[in-house]
């Protein structure tokens, strides 16, 4: 195997083929860089302005924000007016548990911004910082493989899909922890590298069942734990690093967020809930989930038991043509990754899914809403798409090509921002 084409810690990187023609000037990329650089601030600012453009409005959705906005502001009140733990919701239902809520993190990166900020605006703010945070974790994650304008491509992307701001939209406040992923998945891949790594792992993924434990939290955890035993299987001679760097993870995370799990498993096995049938899957009209441009929440797919925000999550055709391009360079991890979550996104009943099999686990029993697995989907196309797209960029032998490349990424970066922003505009 040739060593140039991977990385330290054993993972393949691009090939380096032989370009046709000429390369990209150092003016030619100074300029791409900061157009991409433009768009991505740009795509940022309008991703977030219907939050804060009127920062203490609750928002008009029926869904669940009202559920979010009452838990939080039972830990506010509780620790700022009464001076307790916040242990017990005593506003709702005459009495719910709070902290050993598994959808609500009361040790949450969300609870100091409701602290300093209120709970309608410090909810808000924590949204624009787990945005933030994702952006920047996506950009470092696909710099391992693309140069930085398709790096910022990629980034932009992902935030701003269209099934992210779907949930967020229609009040599925703990899609949040989606944006811990990227990080997540950069420091598992790491693991062979340093220690360092290992406890960034672990400190990462404390924080993410600090805040929720619910399905993308739970479809991070399956993905990561297949991406590390997939980096202790592929790094020879490297072994004994990984697996230092996986049993320090999973002592810091135990020791960290270890009761935050056991007392939500126990409360689960108290009230559990066995989903005999799926209420929404991916089967069907699958080109629509990813290429339509719907915005209207309760559009109604044709057969479908929930309406389009549960399985809305338009990326376009640009994006998609790009991924299925870049297959013919030989699979990488994210092939592989969106295919399994794609089918995991399609059955619970049939053996070739991996849902299939996850069912008999516990925790995905009550799972039923199996389109969400659209979201690591889009997040896998969109790693192949960016790659694919700077490998063209860079292999483009004209010049007249590497703009019609550039042209390309930045009219999907509009439509996808664009988009976005009529979904959220629904309820800000």
């Amino acid at each position: 195997m040739d060593s140039s084409n991977h990385l330290p810690d054993g993972i393949p990187t691009l090939p380096r083929h032989p370009l046709r023609g000429g390369q990209p000037t150092r003016h030619e990329t100074a300029l791409v860089a900061a157009l991409f650089a433009g768009v991505a601030v740009g795509g940022i600012v309008l991703v977030v302005w219907n939050l804060l453009r009127d920062p203490r409005r609750l928002g008009a959705w029926p869904d669940d924000w009202d559920f979010f906005f009452q838990a939080y502001e039972a830990i506010r009140i509780s620790i700022v007016h009464y001076g307790q733990f916040p242990w017990w919701n005593i506003w709702s239902c005459g009495g719910l548990p709070l902290f050993a809520n598994p959808q609500v993190g009361v040790l949450s990166v969300h609870t100091p911004f409701v602290l300093l900020f209120g709970t309608v605006l410090g909810l808000k703010l924590s949204v624009v910082a787990h945005i933030l945070l994702g952006f920047e974790g996506a950009r470092r994650l696909l710099c391992r493989y693309a140069s930085g304008p398709f790096a910022l491509f990629g980034a932009l992307l992902f935030i701003a899909c269209g099934g992210l701001a779907m949930h967020i939209t229609a009040g599925h406040f703990n899609t949040t922890v989606i944006y811990f992923f990227p990080w997540l998945l950069h420091f598992a891949l790491s693991l062979g590298r340093r220690p360092l790594y290992g406890w960034l792992f672990g400190v990462g993924m404390a924080l993410m069942v600090l805040e929720t434990i619910d399905y993308f939290a739970v479809f991070q955890a399956c993905i990561l734990s297949v991406a590390a035993l997939c980096v202790l299987a592929t790094c020879a001679g490297r072994r004994w690093r990984v697996a230092q760097g996986i049993a320090i993870a999973f002592g810091v995370f135990l020791l960290i967020a270890g009761f935050r799990l056991g007392l939500s498993m126990w409360y689960v096995r108290q009230y559990s809930v066995t989903a005999s049938e799926p209420v929404a899957t991916l089967r069907g009209d699958m080109a629509a989930v990813f290429l339509s441009p719907i915005t209207d929440l309760l559009h109604q797919r044709p057969g479908a038991i929930r309406p389009w925000w549960e399985y809305g999550c338009y990326i376009g055709l640009p994006v998609v043509a790009l991924f299925c391009i870049s297959l013919f360079r030989g699979p990488r991890y994210w092939h592989f990754g969106a295919a399994l979550c794609l089918l995991a996104g399609c059955s619970l009943v049939d053996a070739w899914s991996p849902s299939y099999w996850l069912s008999k686990v516990p925790v995905f029993k009550a799972m039923r809403v199996l389109a969400r697995w659209r979201i690591p989907t889009a997040f896998f196309i969109i790693m192949g798409a960016a790659v694919e797209a700077d490998t063209l960029w860079r292999r483009a032998g004209r010049r007249w090509a590497r703009l019609a490349m550039v042209g390309v990424c930045v009219a999907a970066m509009v439509a996808v921002v664009g988009v976005s922003r009529r979904i959220t505009q629904q309820i800000f």
